[in-house]
């Protein structure tokens, strides 16, 4: 008896695992009762966000993704619930929306509704046999056994930097200042009423 070669859907098995395990946490976002845990949820879901990225070949974006995002916002959001009133809206809050379910089943029935509209759309040739390509790269890459190979065969972390300074330059720098005027408004947030209102 032959044995089953796997290797091919190597790919597919851990895009699955990580797209489910995204899933799972996202939900414990938006259904557990405390906050603080729903700031761990939200770190794992984009853990899991960040996975996805690299199963996909991408694995700058994925380093990325975890380093910003979980290393940066997330111990960001954490230390904002820790240290503002504590008492009254720390680690003691419980969420008490009523609309958790109609969200939840709004949300549901809008992702059944555009799944089956791209069911039914009739997709170009072209769109196909660029999937079956990308098929062929995925198993064309499980089978790659170096981390020097697999870094030959994705964009260049040169190429990502060249884009962002220099034709995308100005959109970068304008999100650096949207993030600056968000930490501001959060250090002002946190000064008491009475310094907040002598400072005005």
């Amino acid at each position: 008896m032959n044995n089953l070669d796997l290797t091919p859907y190597v790919p597919w098995i851990w895009f699955s695992f990580f797209g489910l395990f995204t899933l799972v946490m996202a939900l414990g976002v938006v259904f557990h009762r405390k906050i603080v845990y729903n700031a761990v949820f939200l770190a794992l879901s984009l853990v899991g966000t960040g996975a996805l990225y690299i199963t996909l070949n991408a694995d700058f974006l994925g380093i990325v993704q975890i380093l910003l995002y979980v290393g940066g916002i997330i111990v960001l959001i954490l230390f904002s619930i820790l240290l503002t009133r504590g008492e009254e809206r720390g680690v003691e809050y419980v969420n008490r929306n009523k609309q958790s379910f109609w969200a939840f089943s709004l949300i549901m029935g809008l992702s059944l509704w555009i799944g089956t509209q791209f069911w039914k759309v009739q997709w170009p040739d072209a769109n196909r046999n660029l999937a079956a390509n990308h098929w062929e790269r995925y198993s064309e890459i499980a089978t790659i056994k170096t981390l020097p190979q697999i870094l030959n065969r994705t964009v260049p972390v040169e190429a990502i930097g060249d884009g962002l300074m220099k034709p995308y330059l100005l959109i970068f720098e304008l999100a650096s200042i949207v993030l600056l005027v968000a930490m501001v408004g959060v250090v002002i947030y946190m000064k008491p009423e009475k310094e907040r209102g002598a400072d005005a």
